[in-house]
């Protein structure tokens, strides 16, 4: 199921061993795949609103992605399920 432009992705929170405190997220990958593999790769989003140019790794989503502020977002992290 690939997300469309029209659709928005589904949100969660999450938050990593060791982090103060939760953080939106985005699963990269398809539902069948999350649940027949142990690691998903996840978009994880700052806590804070973007203000900076996003790195190479980064990409900035808002409102028009379902999110209530421009956050920066790093396509780096994994999730162990």
């Amino acid at each position: 199921m690939a997300v469309r432009p029209s659709e928005r992705p589904p949100f969660f929170s999450w938050q990593a061993p060791g982090w103060p405190e939760p953080h939106p997220a985005v699963i990269v990958f398809h539902s069948d795949r999350v649940a027949n593999k142990p690691d998903v790769t996840v978009i994880i989003c700052a806590s804070r609103r973007a203000s900076r140019q996003p790195e190479a790794n980064e990409v900035v989503l808002d409102a028009n992605d379902g999110l209530a502020s421009r956050l920066t977002c790093q396509s780096s992290s994994h999730l162990a399920c």
